[in-house]
């Protein structure tokens, strides 16, 4: 831990891990790459040039990116563009489960007769459910998460 250098800090907020750092007070984040870019106020690739610089590192940039190299770099853009897909369609699940849940809570605060409830007693009895789909979304064990969003799809 250390204070952060890009805002003022009287206490040790930023965090070095083994694949970059991240500082709790100002929220920035990154690689190794990121800190010297920001530090020296440099473009990504010359914070890199300086890092291979300073730790005598040989990079050969004289040499084209072999067709595999590329295949493996373009397959990793893929799999990184899916998961921020998949991310996103998640996110909108999540939101619809809330927004349900919201408009069954609405409605049924708004009930005022038995016959009124009566009418909508399958609505009312839904409530508990959503909010146990509610608060497996907010599970931290992924396969939950998962199985309540497959849930929320079905009941929808």
């Amino acid at each position: 831990m250390a204070r952060c250098p890009f805002h003022e800090d009287r206490h040790p907020s930023l965090v070095v891990f083994g694949n970059g750092w991240k500082c709790f007070g100002c929220q920035e984040h990154g690689d190794g790459v990121d800190l010297v870019a920001r530090l020296y106020n440099l473009r990504p690739i010359d914070a890199a040039r300086t890092i291979a610089r300073d730790f005598g590192l040989h990079v050969d940039v004289s040499q084209p990116i072999s067709t595999d190299a590329r295949r493996k770099i373009e397959q990793a853009r893929k799999k990184a563009a899916r998961r921020r897909q998949l991310e996103k369609a998640f996110s909108r699940k999540v939101e619809e489960v809330y927004l349900q849940l919201a408009i069954v809570r609405r409605f049924v605060l708004n009930l005022k007769t038995f016959v009124e409830y009566e009418q909508v007693a399958d609505l009312v009895h839904a409530e508990p459910y959503l909010e146990y789909l509610q608060s497996e979304l907010q599970s931290r064990d992924i396969t939950r998460q998962v199985e309540a969003v497959r849930a929320a799809e079905r009941w929808f």
